[in-house]
């Protein structure tokens, strides 16, 4: 994760006072024209999605007055086309914008994170209420699994690098989508899965991770999982991959996990 410099301005000692009014004209017409589009705030946080997304809503963009269909998505730099919607109650559905993997120079689009659309659909319309983006991921590798409900929730999964993947749980609460750091888990041994695994109506995280003994290429993998629970991704347990065709695990997770290198 890059953290962003801080770029001061030094202007010239000696400016005429006709240039200095000219200056703070110029000033006001661009602070004037940042507010003038609707998803620019969006637009800004996916260009730099890989340093800003460390708040619960510092992705989203609230337009709850623009049709669905005339939102501008922060990820359409990346050519991104929208999935159907899900829904998550009466009146919200959620869709997954999915990027394009290659940009028109052919080269991957490797800024590119998941990017998630809250629509109110209650009255027979379809309204944009919010972007949300990703902290991690590819996002044209991203995929959406929800749980509707009393506390709609849904898990976006997404590969990372060469090898890796990261899940993200996000919340709707009242009309807004969440997550914090503390909802998102990193795995170095492919995509994880999403499913409540504990029938308590959130859902809960099951992903692969290598012991790296004596290194990833020989090392051995072996199951985790993660249950969602206070607002969190709390790890349960582990069990070694008995083979590559092992489906993933259907319950939490208990046995002993392996010390990794970091430990």
């Amino acid at each position: 994760m890059s953290k962003l410099a801080s770029r001061s301005l030094h202007g010239r000692r000696h400016l005429s006072m006709l240039a200095v009014a000219g200056l703070i004209g110029m000033v006001l017409a661009a602070g004037c024209s940042t507010h003038g589009g609707p998803g620019s705030a969006a637009t800004s946080a996916a260009q730099n999605s890989s340093s800003q997304n460390s708040s619960s809503q510092n992705s989203s963009s609230q337009s709850s007055s623009v049709p669905a269909s005339a939102a501008k998505p922060p990820c359409q730099q990346y050519a991104c086309t929208p999935q159907p919607p899900v829904a998550l109650n009466a009146d919200y559905a959620v869709r997954l914008w999915s990027s394009s993997a290659t940009a028109a120079s052919g080269v991957q689009n490797l800024r590119s994170t998941p990017v998630l659309e809250l629509v109110r659909t209650s009255g027979g319309t379809s309204q944009h209420v919010q972007w949300w983006v990703g902290r991690l991921g590819y996002g044209w590798t991203a995929t959406l699994v929800c749980a509707a409900g009393q506390h709609p929730n849904c898990v976006v999964s997404s590969s990372v690098g060469s090898h890796a993947g990261n899940a993200e749980v996000v919340q709707l609460r009242g009309s807004a989508l969440v997550s914090s750091p503390a909802t998102s888990v990193t795995f170095d041994s492919g995509v994880p899965r999403a499913a409540d695994l504990n029938g308590d109506g959130y859902l809960d995280v099951a992903g692969l991770d290598n012991d790296y003994k004596p290194n990833f290429a020989t090392g051995h993998n072996f199951w985790t999982t993660y249950r969602f629970t206070g607002g969190a991704l709390h790890q349960t347990g582990c069990t070694p991959q008995k083979s590559i065709h092992q489906v993933a695990p259907t319950v939490l997770l208990t046995g002993p996990c392996p010390m990794m290198p970091s430990d």
